[in-house]
């Protein structure tokens, strides 16, 4: 019977760390993701490069996202834009729907919108890098919650057409 218990005890105290592994991120290995997928979203001309950094960002996304208190259905459209975006473009409408609705779900209702300031490719592209900065202060303060939504905002700002101004 001691032996069942011990056993048991064992069992649980492996289920417990592997359950807890799978559900916690370090912060350094999201900040590194993060980091990687900016690099390559934001800084290499190769479209491969830029798909590649779009699916970690989205990665990065699900992973701040773990454990976070998040409105419910939130993280389901997040990996369902992930597996849509694993599998084919990452301008595939269904992700896109999905990550919309994510941010939607994530902003009380409201739906993205490119901010007003932002009427060139190499403002985005600024304002895109500080929304990083913003998301990997709050990751390695231990927030990765709030690191969520400025990197949703990224991805959708790549995925969203900008519209002319002054035309």
């Amino acid at each position: 019977m001691k032996r069942k218990v011990t056993a048991l005890a064992v069992f649980l105290l492996v289920a417990t760390t592997l359950g807890l592994a799978a559900t916690t991120t370090r912060p350094d290995d999201l900040a590194e993701k993060i980091q990687k997928a900016s690099a390559l979203l934001l800084d290499s001309e190769k479209s491969e490069d830029k798909n590649q950094g779009m699916r970690l960002l989205v990665e990065s996304v699900d992973l701040a996202a773990a454990g976070g208190s998040l409105p419910a259905g939130f993280q389901d459209e997040v990996r369902g834009a992930l597996e849509i975006f694993r599998q084919g473009s990452i301008f595939d409408q269904r992700a896109s729907d999905k990550l919309r609705k994510a941010y939607a779900l994530l902003n009380a209702g409201k739906p993205f919108q490119m901010p007003t300031e932002i009427s060139s490719i190499d403002q985005a592209v600024e304002y895109g890098r500080a929304q990083i900065q913003s998301a990997l202060t709050q990751v390695k303060a231990g927030k990765n919650a709030d690191a969520v939504k400025p990197l949703l905002e990224v991805v959708l700002m790549v995925i969203t057409p900008m519209e002319a101004h002054g035309q």
